[in-house]
């Protein structure tokens, strides 16, 4: 019989966020603004409270939803004092509670919205942009890489006469050579040449926020590891410069 787990979703500021990023995802702020912590049991209101959040006159301009995943029991013996009504119900986690509320938490915590204000002067999390999605599209291309007709190499242009041979100089010293296309077998290295500093720098978000299923994760991550040697990701190595 597995322990019974609750959904809750946080807002948080960017100072508490920090937090949560030097934690690797394990555990949630010991301080926070005020003298307790906002959780919301409806995603969709979570959703409005950080966006709310994030616009608000006086703050530093940016909200993280995150999720995390507590065990049911401590949450029913701690009674959280509750604010609203219907799905606008929100638990407020006493500061005082917190260091034990983290240890209660099941799993790590996933960063799911960045939302940015006017107020705003930072940079964005990586992933929250108009393309942060691309990723399964790029995994789609990779994996169908063999099977696909790579385009035939550019055919080098031939030098004009009266001055080829001086053309033909021109281009040996300028150490121009001829240009090698790709092929159904290279096919799949060249895109991950291209896309290696994309890749490397997104891993963890992207392991963190489950954009990636894990078993492309795990292939994408024993392609890269065999082509890139690099440490293991992590939400801090990705979030902190």
């Amino acid at each position: 019989m597995g322990i019974e787990l609750t959904r809750l979703f946080v807002p948080l500021g960017l100072t508490e966020f920090a937090h949560v990023v030097a934690s690797d995802g394990q555990a949630l702020p010991s301080r926070v603004d005020g003298n307790q912590l906002v959780a919301v049991l409806d995603y969709p209101y979570a959703v409005t409270v950080a966006r709310r959040r994030a616009t608000t006159a006086g703050g530093d301009g940016a909200c993280f939803l995150v999720k995390v995943e507590v065990v049911s029991a401590y949450l029913q013996r701690l009674e959280p004092p509750l604010a609203g009504r219907g799905r606008e119900v929100e638990l407020r986690i006493p500061a005082t509670a917190l260091a034990t509320f983290s240890r209660r938490i099941a799993r790590p915590i996933r960063p799911l919205h960045a939302f940015y204000g006017p107020a705003y002067a930072g940079r964005a999390l990586p992933g929250h942009s108009m393309f942060g999605d691309d990723i399964r599209l790029f995994l789609s291309i990779l994996e169908h890489a063999p099977t696909m007709r790579a385009p035939a190499p550019p055919r080098p242009r031939a030098p004009v006469e009266p001055f080829a041979e001086l053309e033909r100089e021109w281009q040996r010293l300028l150490g121009v050579r001829e240009v090698i296309g790709a092929t159904a077998e290279n096919l799949g290295e060249r895109l991950l040449q291209e896309a290696r500093a994309w890749l490397l720098s997104n891993l963890g978000f992207w392991r963190a926020t489950g954009k990636v299923p894990s078993d492309a994760l795990r292939r994408l991550l024993r392609r890269l590891e065999r082509r890139f040697p690099h440490p293991a990701p992590t939400l801090r190595g990705t979030l902190v410069d």
